[in-house]
């Protein structure tokens, strides 16, 4: 279907109306936000770089072959998707999370947005293990390729009216993002491409399943978004098993 950009404003009002109606209250994109702020500031409190903490790192449950795979604590592929490099890394994915953040809560509910981010940060530490195990990772970007991959996904294939006034709005902000994590990812030890990779991956996969109707008929979870849940927690076991 082509529109108009004509007709954009009406199309994307209609849009956010629908949004709204479907998930009326958008509380998991601040509370992710308030989160990684505070690890961050608990890490700089107690004596790591504000600018670039590399080689303090491993004072913290970073991801990392030696100790995720040998010592089996893999608890540490999440708890490295909360932990930032420096303060510029910090500020780049707040300012993605928080600009694309409600548009994805609305999109998938708040509780299943919650479950995009953190399988998507769960694929994006895996893919680092895979790609490279010896090297001690920070992952929180991880995760928002994966809610930026999930909600480009979701609107595409639902082929929404409002989409092209919602990819103009926001195309720049999210090719800056992209084109800055991925060069800052290169020039830092500890940021890993795989991770990024892997988080859009699985968030491009997760919106492309969990596409639903706008305005949502239902607050239950359907038996299609936990087959797809299933289905990526699999997914992700068969990961840990090739790393492990």
């Amino acid at each position: 279907m082509t529109v108009s950009p004509s007709s954009w404003p009406k199309d994307l009002e209609i849009f956010e109306q629908a949004l709204l109606q479907s998930t009326p209250r958008v509380f998991i994109t601040p509370s992710l936000l308030a989160l990684n702020v505070a690890v961050y500031a608990a890490m700089v409190l107690t004596g790591t770089s504000v600018w670039e903490n590399g080689p303090d790192l491993m004072r913290w449950v970073v991801n990392s072959g030696p100790m995720t795979i040998d010592h089996q604590q893999w608890w540490r592929l999440l708890t490295s998707t909360f932990l930032h490099i420096g303060i510029i890394h910090l500020a780049f994915n707040m300012w993605v999370l928080w600009g694309v953040g409600w548009v994805a809560e609305r999109l998938f509910g708040n509780w299943m947005f919650l479950i995009v981010y953190i399988l998507s940060g769960l694929g994006g530490s895996i893919a680092n293990l895979l790609w490279n195990p010896n090297v001690m990772s920070v992952d929180a970007s991880g995760p928002i390729f994966g809610i930026v991959g999930a909600t480009i996904a979701f609107l595409v294939l639902s082929n929404t009216s409002a989409l092209g006034a919602v990819i103009v709005g926001n195309l720049g902000g999210l090719v800056l993002f992209t084109v800055c994590n991925l060069f800052y990812g290169l020039s830092r030890d500890g940021i890993e491409i795989a991770g990024h990779i892997g988080g859009l991956t699985m968030g491009l996969a997760l919106g492309a399943l969990l596409r639903r109707p706008l305005p949502a008929t239902g607050r239950q979870i359907g038996r299609k978004q936990i087959v797809v849940v299933m289905g990526a927690l699999a997914l992700l076991l068969v990961g840990v098993t090739q790393v492990g």
